[in-house]
């Protein structure tokens, strides 16, 4: 197993002396963040701030990257660093904050869900869903909201709630005509069946031309805040059984979403019989990606999305790979040409012999020897989710380009040649996994430790709780050595090791963080 030194600033999690009401606001305040560059063609910084309910602010930021993909912010409040904590010391007044950090592992441009907690001295915070598809490094920009087409025009729809307007009905269907951003990421213009009662107000369209549409039967909805449309949904994936009654659906472009109906069928799916539990089925319904207000509570977690009026159905088996077999979705694969050309005899322009890129669908329309790849920071080509006939796993838009197989050649996904590239994060810190060839299933079970530099103003108990952070689950347990410190500084080995870790369930790719590791601290005798 792999030693490397990694120095953290440990005081979020050791400095535990004081037992004082937890200062963490929940939900948490709007934050804003923006990734920035210190190296030329990185985005290696980030700039979070806000306003803070109480004088106790943050003021340490660390940015973790997660599955999905995603984004994690853990916020350490003023009072960690403090020699006591009492909340009397935190003024009942909102107080504009900003931290600056420079990251350690730049970030990869693309659309991510960013959750964030606050710490505190003696509490840690849950994570919160603060931004979702939230765009990172588009258009040379450090991150904005989501570029989405959740919707675009000439999409269908359905309503899924009475009454946004007087006299819309639940289940009526319509047309979407334009969106008020160029992106479709806010406000949409609905063209409703068969309703007369509408204001048809085009002025705020930024998207043209604008779809002729019947007179009177349009008005403008807000799906991102407001359950209101829902979008055809049609994929394969695995039904899941979940707690008070909630079904999951883990699809095959790797999200995870809630399916929402009556009772009788979870009962059904829980009955021994032609549909059950953990079978690959292909679900039909109408899906809803807007937010929940933080004061509505979920008895279902929110996930992905929601699935209204659920139909389930047998799934065709999944690909067979293509390039005579070779080639699978997932696949990470590197361009051996520059500029190549696709089936429409155009070029790839700025696409280079070299990139690397994962392998998003095979045997599209154009035979077998063709294959759909989304592209590593290349986002000048274009999508075909509607030729693949479904998305197989996660891709940053507008990054794919269909290439032949004899262009490309099976590459190390962009792991620089370091193995599979899995990782637990401790704090802003990497502690690299390896396989661990001595267990009886060594393909899931992972192993690694690291050294790391703490400091202490007490003499300390420690010990670290490992968390799987990814769809590949798994058992995880760490050890800390030496366990009692005494105060000031001190150098620890920590290992983690993660037993029936599901590897097939983690997307390709570097750096691919399995686990979180929290280290605690209590007064030694």
């Amino acid at each position: 197993m792999k030693r490397k030194t990694m120095f953290v600033v440990c005081c979020t999690a050791l400095v535990l002396t004081a037992r004082a009401q937890a200062l963490i606001p929940s939900p948490l305040p709007p934050i804003d963040i923006v990734f920035e560059s210190v190296a030329p063609g990185q985005l290696d910084a980030v700039r979070v701030g806000g306003t803070w309910p109480d004088a106790c602010r943050p003021i340490v930021v660390d940015v973790i990257t997660g599955a999905g993909p995603t984004l994690w912010i853990d916020l350490t409040l003023s009072t960690v660093f403090e020699p006591d904590c009492d909340p009397e010391d935190c003024l009942a007044e909102s107080t504009a904050w900003e931290v600056f950090r420079t990251l350690a592992d730049p970030i990869t441009p693309g659309v991510y869900d960013i959750y964030a907690r606050a710490i505190d001295c003696n509490a840690v915070g849950k994570y919160e869903l603060i931004l979702r598809r939230f765009q990172v490094g588009s258009g040379g920009d450090g991150g904005g909201p989501i570029p989405g087409r959740e919707f675009e025009p000439g999409q269908r729809v359905v309503l899924l709630q009475d009454e946004p307007v007087s006299g819309l009905r639940a289940g009526q269907s319509g047309t979407v005509v334009c969106c008020d951003r160029a992106d479709c990421s806010g406000r949409i213009l609905v063209s409703w069946d068969l309703w007369t009662s509408g204001k048809d107000d085009t002025i705020p369209c930024a998207s043209l031309p604008v779809l002729a549409f019947p007179a009177g039967s349009a008005v403008w909805v807000d799906p991102t805040i407001v359950m209101t449309v829902g979008r055809p949904f049609n994929q394969c994936g695995t039904i899941r059984k979940g707690l008070e009654g909630c079904i999951f659906f883990e699809a095959d472009d790797g999200k995870d979403y809630t399916v929402v109906s009556g009772g009788e069928l979870y009962v059904e799916l829980d009955t021994p019989g032609a549909i059950e539990f953990d079978q690959r089925l292909r679900l039909r319904g109408l899906l809803d990606t807007a937010i929940p207000p933080s004061d509505v509570i979920r008895i279902c977690p929110v996930r992905d999305g929601d699935i209204y009026h659920p139909i389930l159905s047998s799934c065709t088996p999944p690909q067979t790979g293509c390039c005579d077999g070779e080639l699978f979705p997932g696949d990470r694969v590197t361009l051996l040409v520059d500029e190549p050309i696709g089936p429409d005899g155009l070029g790839a322009l700025g696409l280079m012999a070299g990139t690397d890129g994962t392998v998003i669908c095979c045997a599209g329309p154009y035979g077998a020897n063709w294959v759909f790849i989304s592209w590593d920071g290349w986002t000048d080509g274009i999508n075909a989710d509607a030729q693949c006939g479904m998305t197989v796993i996660p891709y940053v838009r507008n990054s794919g380009w269909w290439v032949p197989c004899n262009r490309i050649s099976l590459g190390d996904g962009g792991n620089g040649g370091t193995g599979d590239g899995f990782v637990v994060r401790i704090g802003g810190n990497v502690l690299r996994l390896e396989h661990d060839q001595s267990a009886p299933n060594p393909a899931q079970t992972l192993v690694g430790c690291t050294t790391v530099t703490v400091e202490s103003n007490f003499r300390a108990l420690l010990s670290v709780e490992v968390t799987a952070t990814s769809a590949a689950d798994g058992t995880w347990t760490g050890t800390v050595t030496p366990e009692i410190i005494d105060p000031g500084t001190t150098v620890l080995e920590v290992c983690v090791r993660g037993e029936n870790v599901d590897l097939i369930q983690v997307p390709p790719g570097a750096n691919r963080q399995l686990a979180s590791l929290s280290p605690f601290a209590e007064p030694a005798p």
